[in-house]
């Protein structure tokens, strides 16, 4: 979809909230959060749960058919009585003037978990850590990827269990580092929090560089195996930038330019990771944002590394199970 739809005219927000009066079921709108790419509201739906809704208002000529089947191939493909911790969109509304998507809404996200009393245990965090890479993994192995993963789009319920929503297939496959409009567009909290991969950014003097920015992927279906396998190594140091905010109790290893140091072999975040007491959390973090793609290790190596050696037996003997059962 690349740039195709940003917030930019008022009569299309106008249209918007005319839509919104034929479903007089949705009550106590509010919005969350607002950017040039899209608004997200909260809405209470009488006499049932609570949705999030993301609206995308639409530029001129913009086609949203690439939307609308990687929307139908994530309800076909993801069912949380398979996957407990994977949240799909449930609806979309393609209308003139926008998009919008849908999906239940949960408790917090993990980034407001991360700051709210009572204060997470060590437990507590393994057991977030262990549901995330078990998400990425079901994930990975459907044959998708996520493209955006952070501590806000990691959702976390009364009781602890974990959702990973929120999937940023619309964005570009790579951006030009120096290319500043672009990443405040896609990607417009990364210059204080940045998790996104090294290799997704590519320097203007790359020989390859024409080529990657063409790798454009609109389509979830149309993806090559090398593209997507590209795309999930890319996920997998985002969620270890994640896991460490999480065991830094909300201290991001990166912004975006100490994530370009860090390619350049100028920025170290070891000295922040060593105020980890786990050393086995600090050496799996490590593994998870090597600057090398290749030397990360599949979500399968990382799941059973994570299982045996830093979680405790029962998180994947018992207990994933009993919570999977009381999912929303």
């Amino acid at each position: 979809m690349g740039n195709s739809l940003v917030t930019l005219d008022p009569k299309k927000a106008k249209k918007f909230d005319a839509f919104l009066s034929k479903y007089p079921k949705l009550l106590n709108k509010e919005l969350l959060t607002e950017n040039k790419l899209f608004k997200t509201y909260s809405f209470l739906v009488e006499k049932e749960s609570s949705i999030i809704m993301k609206v995308y208002l639409k530029r001129d000529n913009t086609n949203l058919k690439n939307h609308e089947n990687s929307l139908r191939v994530m309800q076909a493909a993801f069912d949380l009585n398979t996957y407990p911790n994977l949240l799909p969109y449930t609806k979309l509304f393609d209308e003139d003037a926008f998009m919008a998507v849908v999906r239940p809404k949960v408790n917090l996200t993990l980034s407001q978990r991360i700051h709210t009393a009572p204060s997470l245990r060590k437990i507590e965090k393994l057991w977030i850590c262990f549901q995330a890479l078990t998400a990425l993994y079901n994930l990975h192995n459907l044959g998708f990827y996520h493209g955006n993963i952070t501590s806000t789009n990691l959702l976390v319920t009364t009781w602890n269990h974990v959702f990973l929503a929120d999937y940023a297939w619309y964005a570009p496959n790579y951006l030009r580092e120096d290319n500043l409009e672009d990443k405040n567009f896609f990607y417009p909290t990364a210059n204080r929090k940045c998790n996104l991969a090294p290799e997704k950014f590519i320097a203007k003097d790359s020989k390859d560089m024409i080529s990657n920015l063409q790798m454009s992927h609109e389509d979830i279906e149309k993806a090559t195996t090398e593209t997507l396998h590209s795309l999930q190594k890319m996920d997998i140091f985002s969620l270890g930038c994640v896991i460490a905010e999480l065991m830094l109790d909300a201290r991001s290893l990166f912004t975006y330019e100490q994530l370009l140091a860090y390619r350049r072999d100028e920025y170290d975040p070891s000295p922040l990771l060593e105020r980890i007491e786990n050393p086995g959390i600090i050496n799996f973090i490590k593994l998870m944002i090597k600057k090398d793609p290749e030397q990360r290790p599949s979500l399968h190596e990382l799941l059973s590394r994570f299982a045996t050696e830093i979680a405790p037996e029962s998180f994947s003997t018992i207990i994933y199970y009993i919570n999977s059962s009381l999912q929303i």
